[in-house]
């Protein structure tokens, strides 16, 4: 079995942490998101296929030298079908595709048991994005925001699919939006194929500033807590004076004031005067707002 993880997103809702940066690069709990999802399939498949394609020197500075990893690069961005089908050359037996810039548990794992299946997570408010539908306990359909959602899982962009389903990415057109859609191949896919689904213990979808600071907190170990949901990492410092909560101060960064709901990256400080709120502070001063969208 190989593992296809699609990271060649530009990541503009990230911006400008994403102008400098590959987004699937961006750090989580002391690593980046990719490493994640590396450290999570890496013993259970053979090999890793990364489809890069905005900064994807990024990644071959960080991955070239690790032998169980092939990048490939999807050279336009026409969508997540087409980044899946640079990898197709790359593919001769079962493999498991997943999105690079989301962070899955380990119930993950269990999908990769199954000749085909599904990672599905519940959500309160299902109609805000892709809802599988079931029949008799499998996976028969997958349909984009309904309005009347025909379950409460929905779609977290994680699945294991046999290799005809890379055909069947050579013939998906394009969507309203103009690009490609892997959900498009999914759905015939599921038409062919009995599909089984396990329920997520764990996503952290990496789409937006806030859900960044969500998925650190919510990765913080605890021998590295401080406080009021703070993760501290090795290097930094924070003075008795400053009131932290719900923060990930990362190495290297010295914080002598107030720090609230923010992420203060490597080797930022924070002034006694300052209070810093609802941000990702950057290593070059620049702040970025993390209101949820």
């Amino acid at each position: 079995m190989k593992a296809v993880i699609l990271a060649a997103g530009e990541g503009t809702r990230m911006r400008p942490l994403t102008e400098e940066n590959a987004k699937p690069l961006l750090p989580v709990a002391g690593k980046p998101i990719l490493e994640h999802n590396i450290d999570l399939v890496k013993d259970h498949v053979e090999e890793i296929i990364l489809v890069g394609g905005y900064r994807i020197k990024d990644l071959e500075k960080r991955f070239s030298d690790n032998p169980k990893i092939r990048i490939v690069e999807q050279e336009e961005a026409l969508g997540t079908a087409h980044a899946a089908l640079q990898a197709k050359d790359s593919v001769d037996s079962k493999t498991v595709i997943m999105n690079g810039d989301d962070i899955y548990g380990e119930k993950a794992v269990e999908v990769l048991k199954h000749d085909s299946a599904v990672l599905a997570d519940r959500a309160e408010e299902p109609e805000k994005f892709g809802v599988f539908r079931l029949e008799e306990g499998k996976i028969s359909g997958l349909v984009e925001k309904p309005e009347i959602p025909p379950s409460d899982l929905v779609n977290i962009g994680f699945y294991v699919v046999q290799p005809e389903f890379f055909d069947l990415l050579e013939n998906v057109e394009k969507s309203e939006r103009g690009e490609y859609e892997i959900t498009d191949a999914i759905n015939q896919y599921i038409d062919n194929h009995e599909v089984e689904f396990v329920e997520a213990d764990t996503w952290l979808p990496c789409s937006y500033p806030h859900q960044l600071l969500d998925a650190n907190l919510e990765l913080i170990p605890d021998e590295k807590s401080s406080g009021e949901n703070v993760m501290v990492q090795e290097d930094a410092e924070i003075s008795e004076e400053s009131d932290v909560e719900n923060a990930v101060i990362y190495s290297g960064a010295e914080v002598k004031g107030d720090v609230n709901n923010a992420v203060i990256l490597e080797n930022v400080e924070v002034s006694e005067d300052e209070k810093i709120s609802g941000e990702i502070v950057m290593t070059d001063g620049r702040k970025v707002q993390i209101e949820e969208e």
